[in-house]
């Protein structure tokens, strides 16, 4: 399938072209309550091993981006774009029909890996542009806007075609993505390998985003059962989403914004940003109505796709090599898989509140932490 042509070419608009491919392959992750419902309904099975079953292809995920790293030192072989495409629709295709629980597990593994190279690619083409906290910003708002109809359409999909519905979708949305422009090759050259961030920065860097996407992933996967608890259905819990993803292209739309402003703004907001995700927290574990919900709910999607492209941005900002960006994402990975099973029953809101007071310390000390000069373009 040739590349798109014609008068609107995305070639010249990299950052869109690598929003689209960030977003259908991180669609799981973005719709997980929706797919936790699906492969619960589709197996018969307890939350608590479908949790299980999101935390492995949630691995898989994170394996991808270490596989890149190791293959692109080494220059063992060439990851092909194109083919890894392809394979991720074939597993979601497959997954679709699967009736085996282990092999399932397989699939989705295969799933999360293909998905996470595609994501290491758009994550360099990203970190590339000017103002990178612009771009992941507007990467993000792109998710927002694919969230909010997929958590629309998804419930009324599945229950007039069946739970297979669900990776059909994304089977097709992926072979789309073979028709988009190749994203640009990033290699690691031996320059790079000889300035390589300090083990400080990389560190403090690696656990913020590690312990941020943690906390996010836990609240994320908590959802289902705090909305069961206030007898909210799967069709208004998706309407809830989608209203929600509105404030997330809010939120992104607003990270976009101070990051055009200034550097110094953008710390001072992050920073806020994290501490105002605590009390959203407190008040989401502690509502008694559907408005409360709905107002927790939008408020946490809100700030968590404030937070993320500035925290992007200013690990980039620290490290123009690329090196910390990319073991980031490997921590991120992690991170979020290993969010859904870290809570204990009882104690998830004090453990949540816990990991984002550690986290406000980790990210006070990478917007602080000394940045080379740079000029950024507009």
């Amino acid at each position: 399938m040739d590349d798109i042509q014609g008068s609107f070419d995305l070639r010249r608009y990299p950052w869109l072209n690598a929003s689209i491919k960030m977003t259908i392959a991180t669609s799981v992750f973005l719709l997980l309550p929706s797919y936790l419902e699906t492969i619960t309904t589709q197996f018969n099975a307890s939350q608590q091993t479908m949790t299980r079953l999101a935390t492995i292809e949630l691995l898989g995920f994170a394996i991808a981006p270490f596989l890149y790293l190791l293959i692109q030192k080494t220059s063992l072989l060439v990851i092909n774009e194109r083919t890894t495409i392809i394979a991720l629709a074939l597993f979601h295709v497959t997954s679709a029909y699967c009736q085996d629980i282990a092999y399932f597990y397989g699939l989705r593994v295969g799933a999360g890996i293909c998905a996470g190279l595609i994501t290491m690619f758009t994550y360099d083409a990203l970190s590339k542009l000017d103002r990178p906290s612009a771009a992941f910003g507007k990467a993000i708002a792109t998710q927002m806007i694919f969230s909010a109809a997929a958590f629309f359409i998804m419930p009324s999909l599945t229950s007039q075609f069946g739970v297979h519905a669900f990776f059909l979708l994304l089977a097709i949305l992926s072979a789309l993505l073979y028709a988009l422009p190749r994203l640009p090759k990033v290699h690691v050259s031996n320059d790079d390998l000889g300035t390589k961030p300090s083990t400080p920065l990389l560190v403090v860097c690696l656990l913020a985003l590690f312990v941020f996407l943690m906390t996010h992933s836990a609240t994320w996967a908590s959802l289902n059962q705090i909305s069961a608890s206030i007898n909210i259905t799967g069709q208004q819990q998706g309407n809830i989403l989608a209203l929600g993803t509105i404030f997330s292209l809010i939120g992104a739309s607003s990270s976009v914004y101070v990051s055009n402003i200034s550097h110094r703004l953008a710390r001072v907001v992050l920073f806020s940003a994290v501490s105002a995700q605590v009390l959203c927290i407190a008040a989401l574990f502690n509502i008694n109505g559907v408005v409360g919900y709905i107002v927790s709910v939008s408020a946490f999607m809100f700030l968590w796709n404030l937070i993320l492209p500035l925290l992007m941005g200013a690990i980039t900002d620290a490290d123009h090599s690329g090196t910390t960006i990319r073991f980031a994402v490997t921590a991120q990975t992690v991170g979020a898989a290993f969010g859904p099973s870290i809570l204990i029953e009882g104690w998830g809101m004090v453990q949540l509140i816990g990991f984002l007071v550690i986290n406000m310390g980790l990210i006070y000390a990478v917007i602080n932490y000394p940045h080379r000069s740079h000029t950024q373009q507009t």
